[in-house]
This record gives structure tokens, C-alpha cells and sequence, in this order.
């Protein structure tokens, strides 16, 4: 693999005259931190040592992008309650325990250029994802479908529904309506209630629960904690006598639709070098690729499976540009290369 040590010589003069001031897209990382990682009810916790950012970037569904990100970029993890209690360091410390939202900043000179937002735990709901979407609103303008479809026969008019419910009514839709099952209260405070088959279902599936988390977790709290940091620091020492392996880290996170390749596929080249392909999105003026893009077409969004991905378009469009200077040089080498590789035929 080359190293170009003079990256996008073409996109440095256009980042430096570009202001971002798109609502949460935009902010300083003073104002983001500020709210972020309060010490108030709600307040998340920011990844500080080497082991865990690299975990956390490792992880990243576009891990290989971080390699083609411009100077003046900088990246912070952080990891936020899915409540509104304090995050404590405690929480992330094993992360088969996480309940709550691991989210990714792409800073360009300490302003936001890209967000992501990945829901650990508990699935991720259409209610949270709108909620998201709201915070990104700024005023007179409103999210687009990229994809869009038209809305069901009963749908209210667009106009009579709040910031909120235009955005939950652009999200996609299901056939089932899935509902958590309870037991009437009027049936619940019944005296004989404790010897119903209600009563008996729900204590079966309680025992259930009780012996799966106690077989995932034979330890005590205290002793959980303590083989957690344990494990980490064993990690750690490995990892800084060998280097971190990208084979250890698992990405969760899926493009909800098939990748669609553009224009020719890199070929596969024997040799020792190493290569990371990347399919070239669509989406002619974005390097990730999209689903919804603001009506001001300032900000792109990039769902995922169990995250979503807020990009500056602007960002994005510069980083598309340094795909296609790449590409483009690759077709003449491989080009070149295919007139030597049949000469003499």
C-alpha cells in the first residue's frame, strides 16, 4: 500500500474557507463536550486511553475511511447511559454489559464534521432514531428520504404534524405492529392472582432470566468489576508487545441495503502489499453513501443496522472527490500494467 503523505492538496483550500454551523453538525467541540460529558444526570464518559480508542475505531462499520480523512482531523470516542444517570467508568469496562449509546466524533480543527451514533444493548427503536434526526433540524428545514416512497392513503398531511412525526413518517415501515405483552392491573391485584397461569408464565420466564444472567455472570458486582479491569489490562499489555490485531475486533454494525458496486471492481493483485477495497457509494457526491439528506442539502445520514451516521455534505463531498482522484489513478496503473502483462503475446 502507498502512503500519500500530501493528502488532498485539491480539498485543503475548500475545508479551510468552509464554515460549519449546521445545527448539532457543526458545533465546537467546547459547545458538543460541554453537553456531552457533563458530571449532571445523563452525562457520558469520553474513551481517553490508547487501548480503547483504537477498540472503539476498530469497530467502526467504515473503519478503512478513517484512512483517507484529511489533516486537521481529529477523532473522540465516547460511551453515554441509555438513561438519563451518569456514565462511570465502570460501564465500559466489559462490554458485553453495555446498555446505552457508543458514539463516534470526527473533529475537522475541533468542529464537528461527523457523527455517529451506535446503540449498544437494546436495540435500537424507530423512536430514537427520530429523536436523533430532530436534534439535527435547524429552521426551515426538514429531512428527505433519499429513496422516498409514497406515503399510505391514511397518512396525515404533512403539515398537520409536528418536527417529531415528520420525521418518524419518513423512517421505513413494517406490516407487524409488535406489542410487549402485560397483565391487566385489574387482573394483576387480585388476591388469587399469585396462583393463576398468568402468575406462572411470567415466574417461569423470570427463573429463565435469572439462570442466564447468573450462568453469564457467576461473579459477584464487585468481583465482575475487578476481573473486568483485570482482562483489560491483560489486553492491554499484549496488545503493547504485539501491536494491535484488527482480527480481535468485531464490527456490529450492517448497511441496511446490499452494496451496490460502482464502475469497475478493484481487481485482486498478487503481491505482499496491502489493500483495503472500499465500493464507491452511488450516491454521486458522497463518499459514504446515504439514505437521508437534509431539504438544505447540508447534512447527509447513513443508516446502519444499529447506528446512524450524521456527515457535513460538504465533508463528504471532499472525501468523494480525493475516491475518484484515487480511482481514476488506479485505472491508469492498472492499465499500465496490462500492457506489459500481455507484451510479447
Amino acid at each position: 500500500m502507498k502512503i500519500v503523505k500530501k493528502i488532498f492538496p485539491f480539498g485543503a483550500a475548500l475545508l479551510m474557507t468552509i464554515n460549519f454551523a449546521d445545527a448539532r453538525i457543526g458545533e465546537s467541540k467546547s459547545q458538543l463536550e460541554s453537553r456531552l460529558l457533563t458530571k449532571l444526570a445523563g452525562g457520558a464518559l469520553e474513551y481517553e486511553t490508547k487501548e480503547f480508542r483504537e477498540r472503539e475505531a476498530l469497530e467502526l462499520p467504515y473503519r478503512d475511511m478513517l484512512l483517507v480523512m484529511p489533516r486537521d482531523i481529529s477523532h473522540n470516542f465516547y460511551f453515554k447511559r441509555a438513561n438519563d444517570t451518569r456514565t462511570v467508568a465502570g460501564d465500559v469496562m466489559n462490554q458485553s454489559t453495555f446498555d446505552g449509546w457508543e458514539i463516534h466524533i470526527c473533529y475537522y480543527k475541533d468542529t464537528s464534521v461527523m457523527e455517529f451514533y451506535r446503540r449498544r444493548g437494546t436495540s435500537l427503536i424507530p423512536e430514537e432514531v427520530a429523536r436523533l434526526m430532530e436534534l439535527a433540524l435547524k429552521e426551515n428545514v426538514q429531512w428527505q428520504n433519499f429513496k422516498a416512497v409514497p406515503p399510505p392513503p391514511d397518512a396525515p398531511k404533512t403539515e398537520e404534524l409536528d418536527s417529531y412525526q415528520k420525521i418518524f413518517s419518513l423512517l421505513p415501515k413494517t406490516k407487524n405492529r409488535i406489542v410487549y405483552l402485560d397483565v391487566p392491573e385489574n387482573v394483576a391485584s387480585l388476591p388469587e392472582y399469585k396462583q393463576s397461569i398468568p402468575y406462572k408464565i411470567i415466574s417461569e420466564e423470570q427463573r429463565k432470566a435469572y439462570e442466564t444472567y447468573r450462568l453469564k455472570n457467576p461473579l459477584s458486582p464487585v468481583d465482575r468489576k475487578k476481573q473486568a479491569a483485570e482482562q483489560e489490562k491483560k489486553k492491554a499489555d499484549e496488545q503493547k508487545k504485539s501491536g494491535v490485531a484488527a482480527s480481535k475486533f468485531k464490527n456490529t454494525s450492517n448497511a441496511d441495503e446490499a452494496a451496490i458496486s460502482y464502475g469497475e471492481a478493484t481487481s485482486e493483485m498478487i503481491g505482499k502489499s496491502i489493500k483495503f477495497p472500499y465500493t464507491i457509494p452511488t450516491e454521486l457526491d458522497s463518499a459514504f453513501g446515504y439514505n437521508f439528506k437534509l431539504s438544505d442539502e447540508s447534512v447527509h445520514l447513513k443508516m446502519y443496522s444499529d447506528a446512524l451516521l450524521f456527515i457535513d455534505s460538504r465533508f463528504d463531498k471532499i472525501l468523494r472527490d480525493y475516491l475518484e482522484k484515487l480511482y481514476q489513478d488506479q485505472i491508469k496503473e492498472k492499465d499500465d500494467f496490462s500492457i506489459k502483462s500481455v507484451s510479447k503475446f
